[in-house]
């Protein structure tokens, strides 16, 4: 019963190896394949490849993708896909004509000076609703004048304030930032 069951044993890791032939070129390049070896190699050597699944039982997990694989083929049309996807942008981009600037508002300062205020939360005249939206959030109270937009912002247990107004393209043109007394 036992040399049976040995027998059985053996007849299953064998029924998992692989018959692997390695070829060598003329500079001492080595591959492995399981068909016939690539033009320019001569077959140096058959070897059996037992590589059994880490559990023991189970199907054979595929380590890398094979050449021509599906996997490869879906790589391929993704890659399309993203090279198509980005042609209207090259395409728009050779086209485009910027006039004025690409900034509809102007703080006067860098832009590492403008990002230090942003983090400071310093508002200054010049900066864009999205840059005052991004230091204080929505404002506490909100109203509109001569078609110009003013926020006000509550500091401190509404003890000082923050105010900041707007022109019709969203740049500030006036900030005033109140003191404790």
């Amino acid at each position: 019963m036992r040399l049976l069951l040995a027998l059985l044993c053996c007849a299953a890791s064998q029924a998992q190896a692989a018959t692997v032939f390695k070829c060598v070129d003329a500079a001492g390049k080595v591959t492995f394949t399981q068909q016939q070896c690539p033009e320019q190699s001569a077959l140096h050597d058959v070897v059996r490849a037992n590589n059994p699944t880490p559990s023991g039982s189970g199907q054979p997990t595929e380590m890398a993708p094979r050449p021509g694989s599906q996997r490869e083929a879906l790589r391929r049309e993704f890659d399309q896909l993203v090279d198509d996807m980005r042609a209207p942008a090259r395409q728009s981009a050779q086209s485009v004509n910027v006039v004025g600037g690409d900034k509809p508002c102007s703080t006067g300062m860098s832009e590492r000076d403008e990002r230090t205020a942003v983090v400071r939360k310093q508002a200054v005249q010049g900066m864009t609703r999205q840059q005052i939206e991004s230091m204080y959030g929505k404002p506490d109270n909100t109203t509109t004048a001569n078609g110009e937009l003013n926020y006000r912002y509550w500091n401190d247990q509404a003890r000082t304030y923050t105010s900041v107004r707007f022109d019709q393209n969203g740049c500030s043109n006036w900030v005033y930032q109140s003191r404790d007394k």
